[in-house]
């Protein structure tokens, strides 16, 4: 029992097929943009490399999170799991401090391509520290929210596509409703505010900076989510 649990438990889930070949597309995203500026003369700069690379790195987060959970309903190991002694909250937190892992090292690699892009090719007006100082941040902050919100849908789905699915484009309807209540002129629309869809990914896609409002109201709501996982764990984490 004990080295199954270690299998579960301390595998290291980011050094699998898939998630080296969704790293390489998302360097690949950002390398485009280097080369063309180099080869090309597009003059696109560094704020195009960092929306090609966020674009392709959202993209990886959300399987990231539907995976994390997915795999262990599509082979059963979530019910071994269950009958550990683990408690439905220590499990949620292995889980995201791989989130926050990943998230760290997809703005870790992000930045590597911004130095080759300043120092290697010769374009000093980038500004790495102004870079440097808001990219972890909105990769963390960003990455363990959809993490949250993936592992949410997942345990309802219990499918990895749907899921993935679900998530990919329930965001952009989510922003869409949260768009046009807010125009409310009443309480209803003032309180939209208070909720992130609005701006968390359209924001992180383009590699802009949250503004001091948003980071707090997305910090509030990323812990309200990591927070509900273990009552909804407790309730959906089997099969």
């Amino acid at each position: 029992m004990k080295t199954k649990l270690r299998l579960i438990f301390l595998r290291q889930e980011l050094f699998t097929k898939g998630s080296f070949v969704l790293l390489a597309i998302t360097l690949l995203a950002g390398g485009a943009i280097i080369f063309s500026d180099v080869y090309a003369d597009t003059h696109m700069g560094a704020q195009a490399i960092v929306a090609a690379y966020t674009t392709l790195a959202d993209i990886y987060l959300i399987y990231f999170g539907v995976v994390s959970f997915g795999k262990e309903f599509q082979y059963r190991t979530i019910n071994m799991i269950r009958s550990s002694r683990l408690s439905g909250s220590e499990v949620i937190i292995r889980k995201v401090l791989d989130g926050v892992v990943l998230s760290v090292a997809l703005a870790t690699f992000l930045l590597g391509e911004l130095a080759l892009y300043k120092y290697v090719f010769h374009h000093p007006e980038v500004d790495f520290r102004h870079f440097a100082k808001f990219l972890y941040a909105n990769f963390i902050i960003y990455g363990v929210f959809i993490y949250a919100l993936a592992n949410l849908v997942i345990f309802f789905v219990k499918n990895i596509l749907g899921s993935f699915l679900s998530v990919y484009f329930g965001l952009p309807l989510l922003t869409f409703l949260t768009a046009y209540f807010h125009d409310f002129d009443n309480v209803f629309g003032k309180a939209m505010k208070y909720v992130p869809f609005e701006y968390v990914r359209g924001k992180f896609d383009h590699g802009l900076v949250y503004t001091s409002h948003e980071f707090w109201v997305l910090l509030v709501w990323t812990v309200g989510l990591v927070a509900l996982l273990p009552l909804v764990y407790k309730k959906k984490g089997f099969v």
